[in-house]
């Protein structure tokens, strides 16, 4: 696998990359509307205060239209999802790759939308058993902290507080990436026989005719 894979790894990196910038700069367009809403900067919009009655505007400019902004970023998401496997198994240039994801996924939109939605939720769940195994560690780091800066309580609780979930963190790609990886490899097969399938009827049809 390494073999195949090492000489298309920057062109996977760049699909990572362009990927996450779109999927980030929808979520980021949901944060700022949300933002602005809140501040007050969108004309005719009233923010409404934690137990107040909202009105409709800001039910709608400020809650329903952000929730539904972000919403778009896992459904892009699983889009260009397939963009790794095209780039690596067809040797595709990033921009191509993402475009042959989105049509690829395009017959198969619910399908992809529910595996990835699968996966985020095993990557989630790594997550959570990764921080709960790391936790007994933040002891142990916090004893050596104190003994380490002379019993400075501001800096250990600070390191027991984000000990577990950089431990998390830094286990969650190999433990999670693969299955992911693999999941997405495999569809993205799956929808690839289809597309020659259906290429090869369509090519047969003309020809009859």
């Amino acid at each position: 696998m390494w073999r195949r894979t090492r000489r298309r790894f920057p062109a996977a990196l760049a699909v990572n990359a362009l990927t996450g910038l779109a999927v980030g700069a929808v979520e980021l367009a949901a944060l700022v509307l949300w933002d602005l809403v809140e501040s007050g900067e969108v004309p005719g919009v009233e923010p409404t205060s934690l137990g107040g009655t909202a009105s409709p505007q800001y039910t709608l400019v400020g809650w329903v239209l952000p929730i539904a902004v972000g919403c778009l970023g896992p459904l892009l998401y699983s889009r260009l999802a397939l963009a790794t496997a095209e780039t690596v198994l067809e040797r595709r240039s990033a921009f191509v790759a993402l475009y042959r994801s989105w049509v690829l996924s395009r017959p198969a939109r619910w399908r992809v939308l529910g595996v990835g939605a699968l996966v985020t939720a095993v990557a989630v769940l790594v997550f959570w058993l990764a921080l709960y195994a790391a936790a007994p560690l933040a002891h142990f780091a916090g004893l050596g902290m104190l003994w380490l800066s002379d019993d400075n309580v501001w800096i250990t609780g600070v390191l027991v507080l984000i000990l577990p979930t950089a431990v998390a963190l830094l286990l969650l790609p190999p433990l999670a990436m693969p299955l992911v990886c693999a999941v997405f490899a495999r569809l993205h097969g799956e929808l690839r026989a289809r597309e020659e399938t259906v290429q090869s009827r369509s090519d047969m049809s003309s020809t009859k005719r």
